[in-house]
């Protein structure tokens, strides 16, 4: 039988042991298929998805923990050089009788192996790699566990040749070539200068990557990325020692990089709609040293993205070497007299972060607004980490655009972080009314996780204490009253980007 054909038949088999379950329950009786032997219910799990192996702890007790044990934790013991030739046999796990001289260099594994979804691997002096596959085509490789703690510093540089160039690939078949090399989705987790050279010589094998992400690689400093059109996504998280980051992917559609700013050297097409751009801890270089970087060296071409994270202080940051580029030295001091060279005409959904709700911060805010017409959902998140201060004075930068653009389209503005400053959450809220055509549902979100909502009260009720002056003379005030409970869970959604 096909290994396609027996995950079709595992998976109507736990349709139906579902569809038995629920009349068991209606009509209270004798569960027969939760009373087969472990060693059956675990051969059937054994050949789910991931995914759905999972589900089956859901059916029933009987079935809780089972789909742990189908899909079983395969120990190995070798050296840092068996790292590649073990997670290869690992990911190679399907057994078939046509089977590629390649493929059966390792065929002493595959037999242990052809089942597995997790394999514990330990090399060098107490060194772990834990390698998972996920639905076939996910590869996670998590290097954490016994990592030394000093860790040397390396360079990477990632190359994937794009298959659709080979000659004749297309009359091909799949079964010609390893699986391992259809991974789709690769999840790199602490690796060091130790196990870096073997991860590299891997990456360079999953020809049909789309998707990369690498997180808390101690050491790393250059990481050079050079893919083909079928690659779409790159996650970079927590990299705290990346220096410079060099990015050629032409059909690049998600970025998501989390930790200090790196120097960019980005080469890909404009195609980019969705970017993570969260340096709220500032640059890994010095400022000073590298004053006289360009604006594309700073950040990727966001012109075209729908979702987008990014920090005031990189605005700010982004804003000087623009104006310093597109006005004459004598005009500078007054900048606002420029035209931007780009807006973000398509940009749907907006994480802003910044440190504090001063007028200078809410003015940086107001000006970026401006450059996003279509905008409909503003995440506001207030971190006092956030607080890197560029070297070049605020002078030079000022908020403001020559044209006004009201948003037409905004309808949710949630603030969270710390916002114990009644008085100020109100005012950015009232700034952002001003630039709303419709009156947008605004929530902030405490770290103690209360949830309250701006409501519209008439003065005249005497419900809004400690009015200021200005607004004394208004028939009506802005004030946040807790959510009541039961509806929180409606207003309870998230940037696309808070969850990662």
């Amino acid at each position: 039988m096909k290994e396609e054909d027996k995950i079709s038949l595992a998976e109507n088999l736990l349709e139906i042991i579902c569809a038995w379950n629920r009349d068991v329950i209606e009509e209270n009786t004798n569960d027969l298929i939760s009373k087969l032997p472990d060693e059956v219910l675990c051969y059937i799990i054994s050949f789910l998805p991931f995914e759905s192996a999972v589900q089956t702890s859901f059916l029933s007790t009987r079935w809780r923990g089972l789909w742990n044990t189908a899909l079983r934790l395969v120990v190995q013991y070798g050296s840092v050089e068996d790292i590649g030739s073990a997670t290869v046999a690992f990911a190679d796990h399907i057994d078939e009788p046509h089977l590629s001289i390649w493929r059966l260099l390792y065929h002493s594994n595959l037999k242990m192996l052809r089942n597995s979804r997790r394999l514990q691997f330990h090399f060098g002096q107490g060194s772990i790699l834990l390698a998972t596959i996920v639905a076939n085509e996910i590869l996670h490789l998590d290097f954490s566990e016994g990592m030394d703690e000093f860790s040397g510093e390396f360079g990477w540089h990632f190359e994937t040749d794009n298959h659709s160039h080979w000659p004749g690939f297309s009359s091909l078949s799949k079964h010609s070539f390893p699986p391992y090399i259809f991974v789709k989705t690769l999840h790199l987790i602490s690796v060091t200068c130790l196990t870096s050279e073997a991860v590299s010589s891997m990456v360079s094998k999953c020809l049909f990557l789309e998707s990369l992400t690498i997180k808390e690689c101690p050491g790393l400093q250059t990481l050079l990325i050079h893919t083909g059109h079928n690659f779409h996504h790159l996650t970079v998280f927590n990299c705290l020692q990346l220096m410079s980051l060099y990015i050629k992917a032409p059909g690049l559609q998600k970025f998501r990089y989390g930790g200090l700013l790196p120097r960019f050297k980005y080469e890909s097409s404009s195609c980019l709609k969705d970017a993570m751009l969260d340096f709220r801890g500032g640059p890994s270089y010095d400022p000073l040293k590298y004053k006289d970087l360009k604006a594309s060296e700073i950040l990727p071409d966001i012109t075209n993205v729908r979702i987008l994270t990014l920090c005031r202080w990189t605005f700010e940051h982004i804003q000087i070497k623009f104006l310093n580029h597109f006005l004459p030295e004598a005009s500078r001091p007054c900048p606002s007299r420029a035209h931007w060279p780009f807006q973000l005409g398509e940009l749907r959904e907006l994480w802003w972060i910044d440190s504090s709700m001063d007028k200078h911060n809410i003015d940086a805010l107001l000006t970026f607004l401006k450059l996003c017409p279509s905008l409909e959902k503003l995440f506001i998140n207030i971190d006092p980490r956030s607080n890197f201060i560029p070297s070049i004075s605020h002078k030079h930068s000022s908020h403001e655009v020559a044209e006004y653009k009201r948003l037409d389209h905004l309808k949710v503005i949630k603030m969270e972080g710390v916002m114990n400053e009644e008085e100020k959450i109100i005012s950015l809220a009232e700034h952002l009314l001003e630039v709303a055509t419709m009156e947008p549902l605004i929530i902030a979100k405490s770290h103690e996780n209360r949830l309250c909502r701006l409501v519209k009260v008439q003065l005249s009720n005497r419900n809004c204490k400690n009015v200021p002056p200005p607004f004394q003379e208004k028939k009506y005030c802005y004030q946040f009253v807790e959510v009541e409970e039961g509806y929180s869970d409606e207003l309870c959604f998230k940037h696309p980007h808070m969850d990662l």
